[in-house]
């Protein structure tokens, strides 16, 4: 991979710098901008047309039919190979070793989040207000990465919003959404999950361990038949396994679909949003992420 499609890669995921990124939703980029989109089908149609010709010449019409077998058997496998190469994505393992190379060479990627950071409470002169405001919102992830993610592309701070995952991380920020659910009995709980078994499973765990009540509970996390509305490449998800990261898909737009579903009390799902703001016929590849 050439550094200029690399970049062109960390560009399309931050936005042009703007957000930080998770490394799977870089990979989710990665794999759809580096695979191949219709060279392989053009490669096979020249490739295809100067060995018909050449089998022409050389059989001529003494040997019509072989060469009418060979010349359909010739472009059946060019056709086939095409489409194989053109529906490869490059695999995770390989992708991981580019970035590798790349923090190697050129050290860490700005706005990357590799793992969980947001251990320690920030000093009051960058958030003064992190124990003082009345959160309006509890925001509670399947992933200890997730609540970074959100953090750091400061989303809570724009909904009033306390984020934090279902382990308990971080802890500080625990300690006042405990104090909250029990001063706000009422108080709004919205999940983020991946998909898969794990993430369907989890407002039951919610359930079981938290002090809440269902009726307090809205659902947030996505789901298999979501990434069919999301239009998430076939491919892709093969290579994520069973359960499907909420944080592959790209930020702005899981953050968009967050913020209608905070501000909208119908009580939509991500499928309607989505439906709303992109089109029932919207995907990931034709709406600006990743084309």
């Amino acid at each position: 991979m050439t550094d200029g499609k690399f970049l062109s890669v960390l560009a399309k995921v931050s936005r042009n710098g703007s957000y930080y990124f998770t490394e799977d939703e870089l990979y989710h980029v990665a794999a759809l901008r580096t695979r191949n989109k219709g060279g392989c089908i053009g490669g096979a149609i020249v490739a295809g047309g100067i060995l018909t010709i050449g089998i022409s010449i050389v059989f001529g019409e003494a040997f019509a039919t072989l060469r009418f077998i060979l010349i359909g058997i010739l472009w059946l496998g060019l056709i086939a190979a095409a489409v194989m190469m053109q529906r490869k994505i490059i695999p995770r393992k390989t992708w991981d070793g580019i970035v590798k190379t790349w923090k190697v060479k050129r050290g860490e990627i700005p706005g990357l989040i590799r793992e969980a950071g947001l251990h320690e409470a920030p000093p009051k002169q960058i958030e003064p207000d992190i124990h003082d405001y009345g959160a309006a919102n509890l925001i509670v992830c399947q992933q200890d990465i997730q609540v970074d993610w959100l953090v750091l592309n400061e989303f809570h701070s724009g909904y009033a919003a306390l984020v934090i995952s279902e382990n308990g991380y971080p802890g500080y920020i625990a300690i006042k959404a405990d104090e909250l659910l029990q001063t706000n009995p009422d108080m709004k709980v919205f999940l983020l999950h991946d998909a898969g078994p794990e993430g369907e499973a989890m407002q039951q765990r919610i359930l079981n361990d938290w002090p809440v009540q269902e009726s307090q509970i809205r659902d947030l996390g996505i789901t298999n038949a979501m990434l069919d509305t999301f239009g998430v490449n076939e491919k892709v998800r093969e290579a994520f396994g069973v359960n499907f990261p909420l944080h592959a898909i790209p930020y702005h737009q899981l953050s968009t679909l967050l913020s209608r579903s905070i501000t909208d009390t119908s009580g939509g799902d991500f499928t309607y949003y989505w439906a709303i703001t992109y089109g029932e016929d919207g995907d990931l590849e034709s709406d600006g992420d990743f084309g």
